[in-house]
């Protein structure tokens, strides 16, 4: 499972980098390619390229260091995974990207990641701002998840294979992100946000 964590948060780490000077190794560990930038080109408070800001910001911070406790044994019943999952909080993509934790059920084939975007330091503004970079070029669609503002969205399109990804923000400095692979085809952008729907509700409660 650790392979298909890993996997799930390089898909983003490119991301993570944006505006910070850095690119990505093979191996994961960052390498300076830094330039001058001026500030007014990156995402920040007078400049989140459209992004939402979140209205009710949730604190996070608990689940930095146990990202499985974001979703109960009930909760994960209810998307019928195991309530054993996989956490991540010290490789090299934890570290840059953010801690994260996967869930499986083997028999059906659903598998759940869940990325706390820590290495993201303007929320969805950093997704925004990719988005014009043309950094999504498979899909991109605008959504919120109970009030608040989210985007599907990835580098391909492979929803009809089962795979949907979705970026919520939960404050104006931090972003989580759901991908969901099933056999369910594109319902698996519903599953992503039934899952994200969940998550938001232990935040909500603190666990």
């Amino acid at each position: 499972m650790r392979h298909s964590l890993h996997g799930f948060a390089l898909t983003v780490i490119g991301l993570t980098l944006l505006g910070t000077g850095c690119t990505v190794t093979q191996d994961g560990s960052p390498r300076s390619t830094a330039k001058p930038t001026s500030e007014t080109t990156r995402p920040g408070p007078a400049n989140r390229y459209g992004a939402p800001s979140v209205s009710n910001p949730l604190d996070a911070t608990k689940f930095l260091t146990q990202p499985c406790a974001a979703l109960s044994t009930t909760q994960l019943t209810s998307l019928n995974l195991t309530a054993q999952g996989e956490a991540d909080t010290t490789s090299a993509i934890a570290r840059n990207v953010g801690p994260g934790c996967i869930w499986q059920n083997s028999s059906t084939a659903y598998t759940l990641g869940l990325t706390f975007m820590v290495g993201n330091k303007n929320g969805l503004a950093d997704f925004y701002r990719g988005h014009q970079d043309g950094r999504f070029k498979g899909y991109w669609i605008e959504t919120t998840v109970d009030d608040y503002p989210a985007v599907y969205e990835n580098s391909t399109d492979n929803r009809k294979t089962g795979e949907c990804d979705l970026a919520i923000g939960i404050s104006d400095t931090l972003t989580f992100r759901t991908r969901v692979q099933s056999r369910d085809g594109e319902k698996s952008c519903d599953q992503t946000k039934q899952a994200a729907s969940l998550i938001l509700q232990t935040l909500k409660t603190g666990g």
